[in-house]
């Protein structure tokens, strides 16, 4: 018989109610701090254009960890590194499915760059390039594959529920997580969503995704600083 003692994962239904309950916490999080920064920044005095959108994006990434941990930590008789997937095991070299998911990635940073509306101001000479850059680059990527490839596909799959319908919950979830401008932004993330939750399920391990979460959100970067006015 199991130990009563030890703990298991939160059950499907559970995960799926806390990483709701986590992104409308994230999300009102995210419109305070920007509208706060933007009533000081533009009503009082004009310095970065930039400002509102960075601090709002580090409140997202600081909220969304926090609680994620938190949620794992709750489930004691599992280690953080196995429930959230964090560890790399020898022997997961095989490129493959790396290259397949950055080629999607390419494909996704173009289709978002490609909807976004254009910048009235340029991203290169902006103070807080480097704060957003940073939060946009590493830590965003970071904080939503702990949450979506991490904590919820974790708890998807206890039951009866397998990886297949993990990894299709997840990228769902996660391209609702955004905002999207069109149908064909979204689907374009529900792929790379999909791609990314392939890399987990094969590697069993989310820094796969991680790293190329990274690149996606690099690539989309660049673009947009050639794009912005000069």
């Amino acid at each position: 018989m199991p130990d009563k003692n030890t703990r298991q994962p939160w059950s499907p239904i559970s995960t799926l109610i806390w990483t709701g309950a986590i992104l409308i916490a994230s999300r009102t999080a995210e419109s305070i701090a920007f509208e706060r920064v933007w009533s000081r920044t533009f009503l009082g005095s004009p310095t970065d254009d930039l400002g509102p959108a960075t601090a709002s994006l580090w409140v997202s990434i600081t909220l969304v960890s926090i609680l994620t941990f938190a949620l794992i930590l709750c489930c004691r008789g599992i280690p953080i590194s196995k429930y959230a997937a964090l560890s790399w095991r020898r022997g997961n070299t095989s490129p493959k499915w790396i290259i397949l998911a950055v080629m999607v990635a390419a494909l996704t940073a173009l289709v978002r760059v490609s909807v976004q509306p254009e910048q009235d101001f340029p991203l290169n000479s902006q103070d807080a390039l480097v704060l957003y850059a940073i939060g946009l680059v590493i830590l965003v990527p970071f904080s939503e594959e702990l949450l979506f490839r991490g904590f919820l596909m974790t708890g998807l799959q206890v039951g009866r529920y397998g990886a297949g319908v993990a990894v299709i919950v997840s990228a769902a979830l996660w391209a609702s997580a955004h905002s999207v401008n069109q149908t064909f932004e979204y689907g374009a993330l529900f792929l790379f969503g999909c791609a990314l939750g392939l890399l987990r399920i094969k590697y069993k391990s989310i820094l796969p995704a991680f790293a190329v979460h990274c690149l996606n959100n690099l690539g989309a970067l660049i673009l947009m600083i050639g794009m912005s006015p000069s």
